[in-house]
């Protein structure tokens, strides 16, 4: 299989694990996609009428595909690349509470927000426990989870995976 289709496969079977993970719990984001981009939150403006946080959004996205540096000593064969670096970013964002004309969201609103984005860390981590018998390689590593918001409305939180596949790919 070449390097193309095992980067589209992966991000197709960590979406679909994202997905059924968070299936599992109460209010699912109403869209988990595959998107391009150098960052997922940016689409969450797209459009004019259409507010993805406040329904929920997740996604998956290519965040990176690099080689491997081959230890010293080892045999470099073709193209000299045999192991790739994949990483995958996936995120989910929610719609940040809003006070009134008076206040802000109160302590309250802010809890529940809370434990909404965390239940969605908790979705992403148990998709990555779903994604790791499916790598080849059997070589998937998480990354740290990070927050983010509530500019613009939207809070959240986004982790990745970094998964080695073993593959000479010199042609594409």
């Amino acid at each position: 299989m070449s390097l193309g289709n095992q980067v589209q496969e992966m991000a197709a079977t960590l979406r679909d694990c994202l997905m059924t993970e968070l299936a599992l719990r109460d209010n699912a984001p109403a869209e988990t996609c595959l998107i391009p981009g150098e960052d997922g939150r940016e689409f969450l403006s797209i459009g004019l009428s259409e507010d993805r946080c406040c329904s929920g959004f997740a996604w998956v996205r290519v965040a990176g595909v690099s080689p491997v540096i081959p230890p010293v000593g080892a045999t470099i064969d073709g193209c000299g690349v045999d192991t790739w670096q994949l990483d995958l970013e996936m995120g989910v964002a929610r719609c940040a509470p809003t006070g009134d004309q008076f206040s802000g969201p109160s302590c309250d609103q802010w809890a529940e927000s809370f434990t909404q984005v965390q239940s969605d860390a908790e979705a992403m981590r148990a998709a990555l426990c779903c994604l790791r018998p499916q790598v080849e390689s059997g070589r998937s590593f998480p990354t740290g989870w990070q927050p983010f918001g509530p500019t613009g409305g939207c809070t959240g939180g986004i982790m990745g995976v970094s998964i080695q596949l073993d593959n000479c790919d010199c042609d594409n």
